[in-house]
């Protein structure tokens, strides 16, 4: 499965948790539970806007505690922190956007191609040979030089 796939299902996942969340914070807030006469969750805790997400004696319990306060700093520090390198993950290209072709017979002129449409173009030509059933190309970058990757299906 590629990468962005499974980004993608993650964050649709996650996006619907979210989102569901936001519904009956938003409910709960705006009282639209008593005005419309529907009944929330029983383990929901915000079922009107004088209601705290967290009740004065869970707040009370917790906080007597030495080990509260570290872990709670601790885990969403470590939640940030993972999030923060998902999002640079994801905003760093995995390969090359288009690459320099030289032309022969023109000295010094470049012509530039998509990376995609070679990739396209390679598969394609590829895949036409005789008992070629599919064949799959990816242009990597590296130090100095782009790479070729490829597979073919005999």
């Amino acid at each position: 499965m590629r990468r962005t796939v499974v980004n993608r299902v993650v964050l649709g996942v996650v996006g619907a948790v979210l989102l569901a969340a936001g519904v009956l914070v938003l409910a709960g807030g705006l009282d639209l539970y008593r005005r419309l006469g529907v009944h929330p969750p029983q383990w929901w805790p915000l079922t009107s806007p004088d209601q705290p997400v967290v009740s004065a004696r869970s707040r009370g319990r917790w906080v007597a505690s030495s080990w509260w306060w570290p872990t709670v700093i601790g885990g969403l520090t470590a939640l940030v922190a993972g999030m923060a390198w998902w999002l640079v993950a994801q905003l760093r290209r995995s390969g090359l956007s288009s690459i320099a072709v030289p032309t022969p017979g023109v000295s010094g002129l470049r012509l530039r191609v998509g990376a995609r449409a070679l990739e396209e173009a390679l598969e394609n030509g590829t895949a036409v040979l005789p008992d070629v059933e599919r064949a799959g190309v990816r242009l990597v970058r590296a130090p100095g030089h782009p790479r070729l990757r490829g597979a073919v299906r005999l």
